[in-house]
């Protein structure tokens, strides 16, 4: 999310936290990290027959599967291991990793490559990618 936006939805962000913790409603939070990053979902007033620690570990085991398959901040994920493959032979992913990249590139044929998931290297050179971002801008070459 760029800053501005997300600085801009931080006041509300912190006035919704303080609403519904002072709502007086149990809140239920699950946290852990993924994507590089780190996340949390909280639940206000779940229903009592609700299995919170059983819906904390679908949460975790879904964004894990979607970690492990697409992440460019793991190396062992599929995408990592795609990205490193320097061989001339079919690279083996799950039907998952295989839908999300022919869905990449009807969206990509749709916005006439605006919309386009080769865009790794240039996110690594302006340091918003896995490795250490770099101290100076890229040269304009």
């Amino acid at each position: 999310m760029p800053r501005l936006l997300s600085a801009s939805l931080a006041p509300l962000t912190a006035a919704l936290a303080l609403t519904a913790c002072g709502s007086g409603e149990p809140v239920h939070e699950f946290a852990g990290s993924a994507f590089g990053t780190s996340f949390s979902v909280k639940l206000v007033a779940p229903p009592a027959e609700l299995d919170t620690a059983g819906l904390g570990r679908e949460i975790e085991a879904a964004l894990d599967r979607i970690d492990r398959r697409v992440s460019t901040w793991r190396a062992d994920s599929e995408v990592s291991r795609f990205n490193a493959y320097r061989g001339l032979h079919w690279f083996p992913v799950s039907a998952e990793t295989c839908a999300l990249v022919a869905e990449a590139l009807t969206h990509s044929a749709a916005t006439a490559g605006a919309f386009d998931i080769t865009v790794g290297p240039i996110v690594d050179l302006w340091g918003f990618g896995p490795e250490a971002p770099g101290v100076t801008p890229p040269a304009a070459a």
